[in-house]
């Protein structure tokens, strides 16, 4: 056996086999960068979708969209007119009006803010007449109370 062709074929064996294993490394770590540059591109997409939904979302006027609701339902200024909205804490006041209308926004500040100015506007005024009597005025009518 003549060692010359031995260690000569054993050699470019080698380098046969280094070579197709560094193809495959390579060619692996081609499709992991390409997979990696795909997701960095999904990434780039979401976020300037992300800060446009934010833009769309600062734009919308939330907090005036819930009070002019809440100023203009005639339902609830028949409410306080009748005298339902007497005597309670803020929180029940609160779940009365959002069981009212399911379309607000809960923005505590802007409903209360609302509220307010309704409940002084269409509050049910009382007058003593004497004799344990009293009148109770809507605005639409006049009724006699006794406490």
């Amino acid at each position: 056996m003549d060692w010359n062709w031995f260690f000569s074929s054993f050699c470019q064996s080698a380098a046969a086999l280094i070579g197709i294993i560094g193809a495959f490394v390579i060619s692996r770590l081609l499709g992991i960068n390409d997979r990696l540059n795909n997701m960095f591109s999904d990434f780039d997409n979401l976020t300037i979708e992300f800060n446009e939904t934010i833009l769309k979302i600062n734009s919308r006027h939330f907090y005036w969209f819930t009070k002019s609701h809440v100023k203009y339902n005639t339902e609830l200024k028949e409410m306080i007119a009748n005298g339902e909205f007497e005597n309670l804490e803020e929180k029940d006041i609160l779940k009365k009006i959002y069981n009212l209308d399911n379309r607000l926004y809960r923005i505590d500040e802007a409903i209360m803010e609302s509220f307010d100015y309704l409940y002084k506007k269409y509050k049910p005024n009382y007058s003593d007449v004497g004799n344990g009597l009293f009148l109770k005025n809507n605005g639409n009518y006049i009724q006699l109370y006794t406490k």
